[in-house]
């Protein structure tokens, strides 16, 4: 699969900015050479979002260069093998989402237990599931999906960006949950998933936040629901899942992760050039325009992460057919 690479430009910041931004254990990395960051997606996709940003934000604080490497497919798989194929030596690094805690199930033969194979240093994004439907639909609510679903079992079709991703399993964890049952009709991505609902092949879709506010904001579909915590501070008048069916939360994550072996002094350097990076006001706000609030977290929340997904999904993915994947 072709690889599209894109050098950022390095910003090179006097040698009192750098010692100020430096860590102790900043000699431990001297960024002598390019820093790699592994993005699962293609270029300009929300994965996108993070790990230009942080890279960026990289750039200015350690005056270093770090390259964006795109290697889609396979359910961030193919992302995974390239980082798991170079050395550990704290110059590549691997954006992950939540596709890392389904993958080991829908691939069993090409790759492992995220657990074993990846050092976790930070989640870098949060975002909800947001189910919408087109504007002229007689679904004005999640109550009211629930309703006609359970009047007429089957007869809503709902769209995904494709059977085994986040969206499909949201739908498929919000069924079980509230015992009713739709029709799956599944898409390559959450584009063609949004063109099938807006062309009336489904009654409505799961997909990504931001695709739906795009849809929303040109008046061409309505998001009844996000499966988020809690409402989003930048949309604060779209419900949450939760306040229907209580307790459901679903969402998307993405975080940075190193090898095996990856050395773990140069992890906490990461860790703490990222800290400010992901936090820096600048970044933050334009990050917020492109529709995402970014976190900061540390390692242990990414790996309490993986570790809740694949408990939470392994269960469900033997349920679904997904003898197409493989």
């Amino acid at each position: 699969m072709p690889v599209s690479t894109s050098i950022l430009p390095v910003a090179m910041l006097a040698l009192a900015t750098i010692s100020a931004l430096a860590t102790p254990a900043f000699a431990e990395w001297p960024l002598d050479k390019p820093v790699k960051i592994i993005v699962p997606a293609t270029p300009g996709g929300m994965v996108d979002i993070p790990s230009r940003l942080a890279a960026e934000a990289l750039a200015r604080q350690t005056g270093g260069n770090f390259i964006l490497e795109h290697r889609p497919g396979a359910g961030g798989t193919i992302g995974t093998q390239a980082l798991l194929s170079e050395p550990t030596n704290g110059y590549s690094i691997l954006l992950i989402s939540s596709a890392a805690a389904i993958a080991p199930t829908l691939y069993p033969d090409t790759i492992g237990d995220p657990r074993e194979d990846l050092v976790p240093i930070s989640l870098a994004l949060e975002i909800p599931i947001a189910i919408m439907v087109p504007t002229d639909s007689p679904i004005d609510s999640l109550e009211t999906m629930i309703d006609m679903a359970e009047q007429v079992p089957g007869g809503l079709a709902y769209a995904s960006g494709g059977t085994g991703s986040g969206n499909h399993l949201t739908s498929e964890l919000l069924q079980r949950e509230t015992g009713i049952e739709m029709v799956h009709i599944p898409y390559g991505g959450v584009s063609a998933a949004s063109t099938g609902m807006l062309s009336r092949e489904t009654d409505l879709a799961f997909t990504s936040y931001a695709a739906a506010k795009a849809l929303a904001d040109s008046g061409q579909a309505r998001i009844i629901a996000i499966t988020g915590e809690s409402r989003l501070e930048i949309d604060p008048d779209i419900p949450t899942a939760s306040e229907t069916v209580p307790g459901f939360v679903s969402i998307n994550w993405f975080g940075f992760v190193g090898a095996k072996g990856f050395p773990l002094d140069i992890r906490d350097t990461i860790k703490a050039e990222l800290e400010i990076a992901l936090t820096d006001g600048e970044t933050v706000e334009r990050a917020r325009t492109a529709g995402v609030d970014l976190i900061f977290s540390g390692p242990e929340p990414l790996a309490d992460h993986i570790e809740q997904d694949l408990q939470r999904y392994s269960e469900l993915l033997q349920s679904i057919d997904l003898s197409s994947l493989r």
